[in-house]
């Protein structure tokens, strides 16, 4: 079978779902490349596969943004007529930021019409899917749920060595938020409620990159932030250094206003850390699979809320989260058991 991805392998270093999937579909005797325009004008394809049509070229000024909704839709169709068939996984329902709503919602309605399948990672997510684009009534649909990072990231570091690096002693209780640091995910709130817990052994680290266009946000929370037990690291954290902080850390914080998937949720889960989670829907079927020791799930935060679920995250220092069940061939077969199914 013969696959063009968007993207395949060329966000390995910011995102690895896509190289793992796609390693994992090649080691079964298929053949994967980058969708492009080069090789969307010179090959035919069984399967174009779409992971973000929200491409950060949305965000890089109209007159590029039209440019790119205008040759990406058309190789979409090229491709439709060669006899590819269209596939979505839905990653979001739309770009997080909505730089430009109005040209985004074009360039959402002319793909899904194109689709002849998409992939959810939970099955709230297809619903959710439909609702927003009528167009998908009748698309098939898997439900093929993420795989985990547990190789993909080194994991050596000690507890104890990765508390000295951050000048945490080992009594310290600590709460972490890793990851680019955006308004949408409720920081400020996990603050708030942080800020009225009195141990004085926690301590809560965010850390990550605001980007540059979000400087003046990073400089917002520095203002903020009053309660010495907080610290922040508002840089960009290398690939090297996750265990650093993943294995300092005791409880993963993703304070998320809204959330669809969460490629944050699984990479904590696979450095073996308990995480507190909003209870939207689409995160529970990861709750139940996983457990309520490992997942905190809450519909309204609170003091006594994050106490109670630190006290339960210290019993697990040390232990183990087994994912085989997220096995990246696990999904890759999946993935193209749902490829042999649209063809056909």
């Amino acid at each position: 079978m013969k696959i063009a991805a968007f993207p395949a392998f060329k966000n390995k270093d910011k995102n690895p779902h896509q190289y793992l999937l796609y390693t994992a579909i090649i080691a079964e005797g298929n053949v994967v490349q980058e969708f492009s325009t080069a090789n969307i004008l010179k090959n035919r394809y069984d399967i174009v596969h779409v992971h973000w049509p929200e491409s950060n070229k949305l965000r890089k000024g109209f007159s590029r943004a039209v440019g790119y909704v205008a040759v990406f839709n058309f190789l979409i169709r090229l491709s439709k007529m060669k006899g590819s068939k269209i596939v979505w996984t839905v990653h979001n329902l739309a770009s997080h930021e909505k730089k430009m709503p109005g040209l985004e919602a074009f360039h959402f309605k002319l793909f899904t019409k194109m689709l002849d399948g998409i992939i959810v990672m939970n099955s709230k997510t297809s619903d959710k899917a439909v609702e927003k684009y009528p167009a998908l009534k009748n698309t098939r649909r898997a439900l093929i749920p993420r795989g985990h990072y547990k190789t993909s990231y080194e994991n050596t570091m000690s507890f104890y060595d990765a508390r000295q690096k951050l000048n945490l002693n080992e009594e310290a209780k600590v709460f972490l938020f890793l990851g680019q640091i955006r308004s949408y995910k409720g920081i400020e709130e996990f603050l708030k409620v942080f800020e009225q817990t009195t141990d004085e052994q926690y301590r809560f680290i965010i850390a990550g990159s605001v980007g540059k266009a979000n400087e003046s946000y990073g400089e917002y929370l520095h203002g903020l932030v009053k309660d010495k037990r907080v610290q922040l690291h508002i840089r960009f954290i290398p690939d090297d250094e996750l265990q650093v902080y993943f294995n300092a850390a005791d409880l993963v914080v993703l304070p998320y206003k809204d959330i669809l998937n969460s490629g944050s949720l699984l990479l904590a889960l696979s450095f073996n850390k308990p995480v507190i989670v909003p209870a939207h829907e689409s995160i529970q079927e990861i709750v139940t699979e996983y457990g309520s020791d490992w997942l905190f799930s809450y519909p309204d935060l609170s003091a006594s809320f994050i106490e109670d679920a630190m006290a339960k995250a210290l019993l697990k220092r040390g232990k183990t989260l087994d994912m085989s069940n997220r096995d990246w061939k696990n999904v890759a077969l999946k993935t193209l058991s749902f490829y042999k199914l649209l063809i056909s």
